[in-house]
């Protein structure tokens, strides 16, 4: 059937014949145009309490434009390095998303717990007048049985709605058509994002390698 809405438009179509590799996703989408009672009645009924102990048992902050001389970026960063047990990013790519934040296109939410102080998580989102999607993110090991993802989600969607976005992007989903590519966790994370997001909708993601030129 015809999905306007997947439609390749003129530069999708000169961009390929440049030579960029053209792959098919689904995204998943929170729609942030509706009120937030509304958008928190579609997020999946288990998280729900999930959420609410979350915001009780953490103390958050947000950080962005207004408040960017406070933001404990090198916390964020070395909190990704322990997660993820080896350097996974160049430091261009942090400067990069850093100066986002600054320059309000970019929010970094950190969570602590309430007794140590501990960064138990941390997660950057990316955004323009319109979308915001979610970037990076890094969660303390010690804390995978608490619901601190939940809590980061819902402080998203919350913030960026009341600063008047449309949409949150925040992954994309796992069907069983890209396995055995995708591993038992990425079909994880699927589902965990599934839960928060009320629509799927089809992109085409181009990829340039200048390697082969």
């Amino acid at each position: 059937t015809e999905n306007k809405s997947s439609k390749m438009t003129h530069w999708h179509l000169a961009l390929a014949k440049a030579g960029c590799t053209t792959e098919f996703r689904n995204s998943l989408i929170v729609s942030l145009s509706d009120d937030l009672n509304t958008i928190r009645q579609r997020i999946r009924k288990s998280y729900k309490p999930f959420i609410n102990k979350g915001l009780r048992t953490f103390h958050y902050e947000i950080y962005d434009e207004v408040n960017y001389d406070l933001m404990p970026w090198n916390d964020f960063k070395n909190l990704h390095l322990n997660v993820s047990g080896r350097k996974t990013r160049s430091e261009l790519t942090w400067k990069i998303q850093k100066e986002m934040v600054k320059n309000a296109s970019g929010v970094l939410i950190c969570l602590y717990d309430k007794v140590t102080e501990v960064l138990t998580g941390a997660a950057f989102f990316q955004f323009t007048e319109k979308n915001v999607i979610y970037a990076s993110a890094a969660y303390n090991r010690s804390y995978f049985n608490k619901p601190v993802g939940h809590v980061v989600q819902w402080l998203a969607i919350d913030y960026f709605k009341k600063r008047g976005l449309q949409s949150y992007i925040i992954g994309e989903v796992t069907f069983p058509e890209h396995l055995p590519k995708s591993s038992e966790k990425l079909r994880e994370i699927s589902f965990f994002k599934e839960g928060f997001t009320d629509a799927v909708y089809p992109r085409f993601v181009l990829t340039y390698n200048f390697n082969d030129k």
